[in-house]
C-alpha cells in the first residue's frame, strides 16, 4: 500500500487548492525574491478567480496529493494537441508541481511526478515537458532524475523582476 494518494481537484475544493497554492510558492521562493514581487505574483496568480478560469479550462487538469488525509502537494498539468516547446506533435505541460517543505523528504515529489507521467501515458501524449527557474538547483535536480533535458528557455516576470525559466522536456 503506498504512502501517498492523488485526488483530482474539484471545483468546491477551490479553497484549499488556494491556500496549498499560496504557501507551497512562498516555502519554494521567498528565500530569492522581495516579498514586494512575490506578493505581487502570488495575489495575482493564486486568486480564486484565476484558479477557477484554469480549473474550469478544459485542457487543464489540478491533482491534490495526499498523505495520511492530508493535501501536502499538488500538481497541475496542461495539455496541448498542437506541437508547443520543442516538440512537433501533442503534449503535456506539467505547469504546476509544488509540496509543502514539510512533506519534500517523504517522496510526495517523486510521487506527483509519476502520476504526471502515468496520467500523460494514460491520455495517449508521447512528450512532457516543463519550465523551472535557473536558479532553482533543487528543482532542476529533481528533474534530472527523471531524465527531463533542457529544450530552451522563457523569461518568467515575478512581479516586476523578469526571471530566466529553463523548458525541460522528454519523451515518455
Amino acid at each position: 500500500m503506498s504512502l501517498f494518494a492523488i485526488k483530482s481537484c474539484q471545483l468546491e475544493e477551490i479553497d484549499h487548492l488556494i491556500t496549498l497554492s499560496k504557501e507551497t510558492y512562498y516555502q519554494a521562493f521567498k528565500a530569492f525574491n522581495t516579498r514586494e514581487n512575490m506578493d505581487h505574483y502570488v495575489m495575482k496568480a493564486f486568486s480564486k478567480e484565476q484558479l477557477l478560469a484554469e480549473m474550469r479550462d478544459q485542457q487543464a487538469s489540478f491533482y491534490f496529493g495526499i498523505h495520511q488525509n492530508q493535501r501536502v502537494g499538488y500538481l497541475k498539468l496542461n495539455e496541448y494537441d498542437i506541437p508547443s516547446e520543442g516538440h512537433q506533435g501533442p503534449s503535456i505541460e506539467i505547469q504546476r508541481l509544488y509540496v509543502q517543505s514539510d512533506a519534500q523528504n517523504l517522496g510526495m515529489g517523486h510521487f506527483l511526478m509519476e502520476e504526471a507521467i502515468k496520467i500523460a501515458r494514460d491520455k495517449g501524449f508521447t512528450f512532457i515537458w516543463l519550465g523551472v527557474w535557473e536558479h532553482n538547483e533543487k528543482a532542476l535536480r529533481f528533474y534530472e532524475k527523471f531524465n527531463f533535458e533542457h529544450i530552451g528557455s522563457h523569461t518568467f516576470l515575478m512581479g516586476e523582476d523578469p526571471q530566466q525559466d529553463h523548458l525541460l522536456g522528454r519523451i515518455i
